[in-house]
């Protein structure tokens, strides 16, 4: 029979591996094989059918079992979803020849693996009702691997119960501060999706402080050491969500990040391909990679940022990402000493938000321009800049909540330009001002940097 004969040489294969690999390129083999192996045990029409080879059955399945993998390569084999799927085929087999004691194994082992792949507190609570059975069952001693990891489950169950909620995360979200809390070492899609929103809508209400807990607790659980494509884009959707949070308000930090994350993921943006991240985020990968190169004094940050640039202006994107490309080139070419170069980029920049009334990035974009401006002793036209902005955009008609805060950094930015000129009391009138605006918007951190200005 072809289907028993398929699994004889995958069970020869993985007892050959068994001896042959290291404890984690065996895991490694052991997740290729075991989809073959459960296809192979779903595709059997009855179990009579091949009765005489129902010891090959059972090896089979029980080869597979996260416990008895996670033996031999740690307890990483124990979050392999594959592995806890093998289960159900022992549980059956024990149902289907009338075996007790493999129809324990089996549910043994699907329990043990959903409880260590548990990380919410309110499944934990659940988990420790079903865990129940697996303590007073008769059959548990005579398994001591298998004991030693339903031990190691209610462990681990007590570590969630017993592990407090950071109170500032669970402000953001009780869900999100229960995954966190129980330290992944990653995340799944969904869950990812959810910290990215959570980012995003704190950054759009200006929570930073939020924004910053939850970007702080994310990052410190993601396990370092896990280079994989999926987790690559996960920290860098997640480091991009606090780039666009904070790129107005601590525009070298958010940008440090962004860059960070973007660099080991550059090679790899063609492979990811724009279905994972979109035009926007092959544009974001290619802008942070040049914050990186350019941070490092290469020159390449220059083909990176134009073919961000080019990206931005082809898609159908908002304006505003091309707008905050077109800000990064000139600061890097301010800080090549090429001010011509750095003033085209700028004033481009500037002009775009202006016309599309952008008034954060349009405030950033003066900024930049006053420092050029200063550096020719041109002290009216920088000053021009934030006169303009403030005679534009009325306070008094500012809705938004990040437009509010673009017109007190333009005022904080005038008031410093009058403090350096000698007039100290329209300096402390409109630096008083920004300051009121700050604090009404909940950004107590904001007014500590803008006083120590």
């Amino acid at each position: 029979m072809q289907d028993i004969d398929s699994l004889r040489t995958l069970v020869d294969e993985i007892h050959r591996s068994r001896g042959d690999l290291a404890p984690q390129d065996y895991l490694g083999h052991a997740r290729r094989v075991g989809p073959r192996i459960d296809e192979t045990l779903r595709g059997l029409d009855t179990l009579a059918a091949v009765e005489e080879h129902t010891d090959l059955l059972v090896e089979a399945a029980r080869l597979m079992q996260a416990t008895d993998l996670a033996e031999i390569s740690g307890d990483g084999a124990l979050q392999d979803p594959h592995a806890g799927r093998h289960a159900e085929h022992l549980t059956a087999l024990g149902l289907a020849s009338g075996d007790p004691d493999l129809v324990f194994q089996g549910k043994a082992n699907q329990l043990v693996t959903e409880i260590m792949q548990t990380t919410d507190r309110d499944a934990a609570e659940r988990m420790l009702d079903l865990a129940e059975w697996l303590v007073v069952h008769p059959l548990r001693m005579n398994h001591e691997p298998l004991n030693q990891r339903i031990v190691r489950a209610l462990d681990h169950l007590d570590s969630l119960l017993a592990r407090p909620l950071d109170p500032a995360l669970a402000a953001v979200d009780e869900e999100v501060a229960t995954w966190l809390a129980a330290g992944p070492a990653q995340f799944s899609e969904d869950q990812v999706d959810r910290i990215v929103e959570l980012i995003a809508d704190r950054g759009e209400d200006l929570d930073l402080e939020a924004v910053q807990t939850l970007f702080d607790a994310t990052m410190s659980v993601l396990d370092p050491a896990d280079e994989s494509i999926g987790t690559l884009v996960d920290r860098f959707r997640i480091a991009y969500e606090y780039y666009v949070a904070l790129r107005f308000v601590d525009r070298a930090a958010a940008y440090q990040v962004l860059a960070l994350a973007a660099a080991p993921l550059h090679e790899s943006r063609h492979v990811v391909g724009a279905e994972l991240l979109g035009e926007e985020g092959l544009a974001a990968v290619d802008m942070g990679t040049a914050g990186y190169r350019a941070a490092h004094n290469s020159p390449q940050w220059r083909p990176l940022m134009e073919s961000a640039k080019e990206t931005l202006l082809s898609g159908d994107g908002d304006v505003g990402e091309y707008i905050d490309a077109l800000i990064h080139e000139g600061e890097f070419l301010a800080r090549e000493d090429n001010p011509r170069d750095a003033f085209t980029s700028l004033n481009h920049a500037y002009s775009l938000a202006r016309r599309e009334r952008f008034l954060p990035a349009q405030v950033v974009a003066s900024t930049g321009l006053a420092r050029l401006y200063f550096l020719r002793s041109m002290h009216r036209d920088a000053a021009n800049l934030f006169i303009d902005i403030l005679t534009e955009y009325p306070q008094d008609t500012l809705t938004e909540k990040s437009d509010r805060l673009g017109y007190a950094m333009a005022e904080l930015e005038l008031a410093l330009m009058h403090r350096f000129a000698g007039a100290h009391t329209t300096y402390e009138e409109m630096l008083g001002r920004a300051v009121t605006t700050m604090e009404e918007l909940g950004l107590h951190r904001q007014v500590e940097q803008a006083r120590a200005r």
